[in-house]
């Protein structure tokens, strides 16, 4: 019994450590991937875009909610996805140095 409490508890610290703070999302640029896009890519690191509490904000108006993020157990594999705030629509981004156009 104590040795299915040290894998459960492993197994939490695991999937804990695949979520991305919004400091690392602030720090990475994204790629649209799928679905709902609010822009070819997100740069927070200029004034078009900014992120608070979880909100983007495009121009200053809010216009998506980050609803999850992942990194792979790799850690090769960052993504984010969005729902928009007014339609409620979802979108997929990953970070830009993960993305390759296909060839």
């Amino acid at each position: 019994m104590k040795h299915l409490k040290t894998i459960y508890l492993l197994i939490l610290i695991i999937l804990q450590s695949c979520q991305l703070t919004e400091a690392d999302i602030k720090e990475q640029t994204w790629k649209y991937l799928e679905v709902f896009n609010i822009g070819d890519s997100i740069d927070f690191n200029n004034s078009t875009f900014t992120l608070s509490g979880g909100t983007i904000y495009f121009n200053g108006q809010p216009a998506a909610k980050i609803i999850s993020s992942k990194i792979n157990i790799f850690g090769n594999s960052r993504s984010i996805t969005i729902k928009s705030l007014p339609k409620k629509e979802k979108g997929i981004y990953i970070e830009l140095r993960f993305w390759a156009p296909l060839i």
